[in-house]
């Protein structure tokens, strides 16, 4: 093993920076703002390099696996945070060292991932298929090989109709569609519509002097937040269990925000609130739709997530990859003659 205490490892390294640099962030900024997001933000920075810490610690390989998706969910809380900052009005002071502690969070899920290649070994990495096919101008050479490419493609294929002619086999959608067309939780429409909807919350609040029931604010803030915060640790988890999980609690958090909303509509003294307490509860029910969606499509997937993903799995779609490939520059030759 490389490492033998926790405190050497590169990636606890950073994680104990991100911390160290967002505690103080808050000292000088006398915004009301600050206040539940602060408590949130610090939680999660310190879960990151807690549990880098404890998953080390722990015995087995799948319990320090487990942990290293738990930090991963923790990173992806304090990424979405620091978002919802930059969007603040209340923030506009702290642009600079919000976007320095973006900078530096988004490395942690990689050195994450490289961390699970060492401690589990699910990453050999595979030898290109017939290498020796390209000449030196890159164009696929000899008969025999483009025959053995066809071949391979012809397998697959074949596989590929098998599947799904299966009867209980069902399509890959769900974590499957959105891990291949989304890389980053940022890039989640759902996402984007949960960080709106936290940024309204307390933009409507900031812009209220009144500031009657400061309970009542205090608690639909942190639902608000905990509907985009839920939505990005669910994303990085790692399995379709517990982004599943991840997923409800979330739309259970929309559906306190939206309750809460409905109780304001009621108060006389949100009576001047009334335009954006509307736009507001549409804003949660939509979130609770698409969040709906999202579960549903999970609900009779077999991909059970990319802490599951093998070296035999990641072989294979790297072989997909490589007969596609394939078959696009044959197109493209095809093309030429003609």
């Amino acid at each position: 093993m490389k490492y033998k205490r926790f405190e050497e490892l590169p990636v606890w390294e950073s994680a104990i920076n991100l911390a160290r640099t967002i505690i103080p962030l808050f000292d000088d900024n006398p915004m009301r703002t600050g206040g539940d997001l602060r408590n949130q933000i610090e939680r999660a920075a310190l879960s990151v390099s807690n549990n880098i810490a404890e998953g080390f610690e722990r015995g087995t390989t799948q319990e320090r696996l487990t942990s290293l998706y738990i930090v991963r969910g923790s990173a992806g809380e304090v990424r979405s945070m620091l978002c919802l900052m930059d969007r603040l009005a209340a923030f506009t002071h702290l642009k600079s060292e919000i976007s320095d502690l973006k900078s530096l969070s988004e490395p942690i899920s990689r050195q994450l991932r490289a961390w699970k290649v060492i401690t589990v070994g699910t990453t050999t990495p595979m030898p290109r298929l017939h290498g020796s096919m390209k000449s030196s101008s890159g164009r696929w050479t000899g008969s025999r090989n483009i025959c053995l490419r066809i071949r391979d493609s012809c397998s697959i294929i074949k596989s590929q109709a098998k599947e799904r002619q299966k009867p209980n086999s069902s399509p890959a959608k769900g974590l499957s569609g959105i891990i291949m067309k989304y890389k980053r939780f940022e890039e989640l429409p759902v996402w984007e519509s949960a960080i709106n909807l936290a940024k309204k919350t307390f933009m409507m609040f900031e812009n209220d002097h009144q500031k009657p029931y400061g309970d009542l604010r205090n608690q639909v803030e942190r639902a608000a937040l905990s509907v985009s915060n839920n939505i990005a640790e669910g994303f990085e988890r790692g399995t379709t269990q517990e982004l599943l999980t991840f997923i409800y609690v979330a739309r259970g958090s929309a559906g306190e925000v939206r309750s809460m909303f409905c109780l304001m509509d009621r108060l006389a003294a949100f009576a001047h609130l009334k335009s954006e307490i509307s736009d507001l509860k549409s804003l949660s029910e939509s979130i609770s739709r698409q969040l709906r969606a999202w579960a549903d499509s999970l609900q009779n997937s077999n991909i059970k997530g990319q802490r599951y993903l093998s070296s035999q799995s990641k072989q294979k779609s790297d072989r997909q990859r490589e007969i596609n490939s394939f078959m696009e520059e044959l197109k493209r030759i095809q093309h030429q003659k003609v």
